[in-house]
């Protein structure tokens, strides 16, 4: 066993969501070499769609989107070769402003969706592809010259069934009807990188090219293998949490230090202030990043003039009106809170950051947009406190910040009435430069009184986020993590980390005592970080913590009443609790697998496929095309007979592991 050893005494101590996956329901396997796909023609001799090299190829989703199946291009090949032809993308993007073209397939490619086998990305460095522009496909242009043909997000589709970018390279003019190979490096800081099960792409024209259909052509995709193994991970020490709602900032993935660490509204209506005499939206700021050179901001949307259901983690720049309230501190510790306001402008965010008068320079600002900000104040006493926005009659807006600071000013009617329901409203932060990054916001209530809909949050009395209220909308959703009161430290470690456990002791006085806490862990700012709280520290005043690296060697069953129990002679405690219904409309029975070392510890990262039988009835109904995820599985099969039963799983993975047998359980009538 690979072990990582820290000793981190507690009294030497001085963000965040829990990444959650889904498996598809196939049996997996694992590549274990690099990944190539010539996109070759077969027997073809014409275009052809959802068969041979691109049967899994697919629109995913935006435009054109709905799933549809691609097309191999047998006429063009990158080396010329008769036998192979090219990927062909078309993007009918003519009219089409803010808008994305979103495609992927997966390794096995035996279909759309298939899933059946992945990726352990940790494991590779590099995709590689040969990209070319159709002719006839306008150029993007600055200042009337030629530049290139904007850019590419390359990534992946996850097993949670959403797209991870890794990078987004230029598409340079030399692929004008000629090819240029393109080169993205895996982002190792990302999750959900130990099972993929296919790589993604993205054109978008959210910056304004291209507004034309663009039909490019994509060949010979390489995912390398890394020929190097990786370091083990380590323990970098404890830090201690923060309750509340944190927006922890990364500058790791494709948005680097833009990402947004942030919460929507699920309501769409209720929340507006137009028509009501008095509306307040509040929030508490406990926490806010220093030395950040000013940089990290608290940000507060108010969004109108939508289709519902539409959020937009970008609203400020995707959709058309928006309030956009910041809260950034200098490093000498003063708060300054901004009201910026953007109408009628989808797809940009130039009035946001207008700076000229066109009342005195009409041929400069022929928008005739307002000097943004339109209201700013201070606060010497820094961000932490009180912040709030009073709209009363509609168009009468006062800014309030801790301390009594205030100020006032209006907007139109007009304005004002872009704001009719539905209206979201979006709270979180942004670190705008990379020395924001690991360093959080964090809030502990929010508020809106005077809507028709009034509502409050206490973060703090939260024990997770309040789904009912808010959906998280971030960049990456790990960033944003609603810490309850019992935690009390955060333990990072660097990655990669697959297939290592986190285990703590209080005393290294005696031999074992080891034990593996059950603690969320997420992956935000290039590390893994567990968070621990009150009652699972392994001591009052000292701990240590390793990380160690289990072996699978074989498959364990438990029943409901029974529960892990490593370094033990059975490997588990309790004892199976009988289940009613077997002579009625059948039992349901909880059977857990796990995949576990000689010692009975659970071994993550395995997502081997397992086959589970039992002595019950053959036509009971036993769930099949079962695999693992990160080394577990609960399943619940149906038993119609009655009697005392065992339930057996055994491995389909590489190597095998021993299988395992459940004890004995009784199906009463």
């Amino acid at each position: 066993m690979k072990k990582q050893f820290t000793q981190l005494r507690l009294t030497a101590l001085a963000g965040l969501a829990l990444a959650a996956s889904i498996g598809a329901s196939q049996a997996q396997t694992f590549i274990t070499t690099s990944y190539t796909n010539n996109f070759d023609v077969g027997t073809n001799t014409a275009n052809f769609a959802g068969s041979g090299s691109v049967a899994s190829w697919i629109y995913w989703y935006n435009t054109p989107g709905g799933n549809s199946p691609m097309t191999n291009d047998v006429s063009e090949d990158h080396n010329n070769n008769p036998a192979s032809g090219s990927l062909q993308v078309v993007s009918p993007f003519l009219g089409v402003p803010g808008t994305q073209d979103v495609f992927f397939g997966t390794f096995n490619n035996g279909g759309g969706y298939d899933f059946s086998e992945r990726a352990n990305l940790t494991l590779y460095t590099n995709i590689t592809f040969y990209i070319r522009m159709e002719p006839g496909v306008a150029p993007r242009q600055t200042g009337g010259t030629n530049t290139d043909y904007g850019t590419i997000g390359v990534g992946m589709i996850n097993s949670s069934y959403g797209y991870e970018q890794f990078g987004a390279p230029t598409i340079p003019l030399a692929a004008s009807n000629a090819w240029v190979q393109l080169n993205v490096p895996i982002d190792q800081t990302q999750a959900n990188l130990a099972s993929v099960p296919g790589i993604a792409f993205d054109i978008a024209n959210y910056g304004g090219y291209p507004v034309i259909n663009f039909t490019n052509e994509i060949d010979s995709l390489v995912v390398h293998l890394s020929p190097f193994t990786n370091p083990p991970p380590k323990l970098l020490g404890l830090q201690k949490a923060q309750p509340g709602l944190n927006a922890i900032a990364s500058v790791t993935g494709a948005g680097g230090q833009y990402n947004r660490y942030q919460v929507c509204t699920v309501a769409d209506t209720g929340l507006g202030f137009l028509g009501q005499p008095s509306v307040t939206y509040s929030w508490n700021i406990t926490s806010f990043p220093t030395l950040t050179g000013g940089n990290f901001q608290q940000h507060f949307f108010i969004v109108g003039n939508y289709a519902p259901g539409q959020y937009d983690q970008a609203a400020d720049y995707n959709l058309p009106d928006v309030f956009w309230i910041t809260v950034q501190q200098s490093d000498g510790g003063v708060a300054t809170m901004d009201f910026r306001l953007k109408t009628n402008e989808p797809g940009g965010n130039g009035m946001l950051f207008n700076t000229v008068d066109y009342t005195t320079n009409l041929a400069l600002n022929t928008n005739m947009w307002p000097v943004e900000p339109i209201a700013a104040m201070t606060n010497v006493n820094g961000a932490i406190g009180t912040w709030s926005v009073t709209i009363a009659n509609s168009t009468n807006i006062t800014l309030s910040g801790p301390g009594g600071v205030t100020t006032n000013f209006n907007i139109t009617a007009a304005q004002a009435a872009l704001f009719a329901d539905p209206v979201s409203l979006v709270l979180g932060g942004q670190p705008n430069n990379p020395n924001g990054a690991g360093k959080a916001v964090v809030y502990s209530s929010f508020s809106a009184t005077g809507v028709s809909s009034p509502f409050s949050d206490n973060f703090t009395t939260d024990s997770t986020l309040n789904t009912s209220i808010w959906k998280n909308l971030s960049s990456d959703t790990n960033g944003l993590y609603l810490v309850p009161t019992t935690a009390a430290y955060w333990l990072p470690w660097t990655i990669p980390d697959a297939g290592f456990s986190l285990q703590q002791k209080a005393s290294l006085n005696s031999p074992g005592g080891w034990t593996l806490p059950n603690v969320p862990i997420i992956r935000v700012n290039g590390a893994d970080q567990a968070l621990l709280s009150t009652a699972q520290l392994p001591s009052a005043t000292q701990g240590y913590f390793e990380l160690i690296s289990f072996t699978a060697s074989q498959l364990q069953v438990l029943l409901g009443g029974q529960t892990n129990a490593p370094g033990t002679l059975l490997g588990y405690t309790g004892s199976p609790t009988n289940v009613p219904g077997g002579a009625a409309d059948g039992a349901t029975v909880t059977v857990t697998i796990n995949a576990v070392d000689p010692t009975f510890h659970i071994v993550s990262g395995n997502s081997d496929s397992v086959t589970l039988t039992s002595t019950a009835d053959p036509n009971d109904s036993i769930p099949g095309g079962l695999s693992l995820v990160n080394g577990t599985l609960t399943v619940q099969p149906i038993i119609l007979t009655t009697g005392n039963f065992t339930f057996t799983a055994t491995d389909g993975g590489t190597p095998v592991l021993s299988p395992g047998t459940s004890a004995s359980v009784e199906i009463d009538p």
